[in-house]
């Protein structure tokens, strides 16, 4: 068990993403015996990205804990809440932006096929 919101963060730069995320890497692949790569949580600061970027055989599934931002799946733009889940699809692409001037929360799921 670990809990995300004491545990230690490092900062991270996201796939080329603008400014610094605070990460928790909660679990992953070798924690599982299913195909789950990892389960992270993640605090994104006011104007802070993820890069567009685009995934291999595997689905990221994010749950935004807390905030208000923008998601860009594809070639579409989804503004993002509390209580969202997003699905990015296998071999899809996509960015994150925390469009609000609170720190948006969020887990992030990845699960290879």
């Amino acid at each position: 068990m670990i809990n995300v919101y004491t545990a230690e963060k490092i900062l991270e730069e996201s796939h080329d993403g603008q400014g610094f995320l605070r990460k928790v890497r909660a679990y992953q692949s070798n924690d599982f015996s299913t195909n789950i790569d990892f389960i992270d949580y993640i605090e994104v600061p006011p104007g802070v990205t993820i890069g567009h970027h685009q995934h291999a055989n595997n689905e990221e599934i994010y749950f935004i804990v807390e905030g208000t931002g923008q998601m860009g799946i594809e070639d579409r733009v989804l503004t993002v809440e509390s209580g969202n889940v997003i699905v990015n699809p296998v071999y899809g692409s996509h960015s994150l932006i925390n469009t609000s001037q609170a720190v948006m929360k969020v887990f992030i799921f990845q699960v290879s096929k």
